[in-house]
């Protein structure tokens, strides 16, 4: 496993309030690891009479403190491209080490 993909990880952050008064929702690096990437299937369908495609993706990455934070409400960025966070959990080859991030982005815009 070659883990020579460098991830941007982005921590959900609510801004200044909105034009309707609510908190504006913001993404602010929050650090960086090297990863393996590994692409997923990709599908496409209809959200809201809007055609889309999504891409899928797992990345591992080396267990620490900023791989243990995750949640399915951050983003990593990779290659210029931003990615949804769908799951993070252990490896379950050796989970003392390794993170598995499922991750996912759309590929239609």
């Amino acid at each position: 496993m070659r883990f020579d993909t460098l991830l941007t990880v982005l921590r959900q952050t609510e801004g200044a309030a909105s034009a309707l008064n609510t908190p504006a929702e913001t993404f602010e690096p929050a650090g960086r690891v090297y990863a393996h990437y590994a692409p997923g299937q990709g599908r496409e369908g209809e959200d809201a009479g809007q055609e889309m495609s999504v891409t899928g993706a797992v990345f591992t990455a080396r267990r620490n403190a900023l791989t243990r934070s995750l949640t399915s409400r951050d983003r990593i960025e990779s290659r210029g491209e931003t990615w949804v966070i769908i799951n993070v959990a252990d490896h379950p080859e050796n989970p003392r080490a390794w993170r598995l991030i499922q991750a996912q982005r759309r590929t239609d815009v």
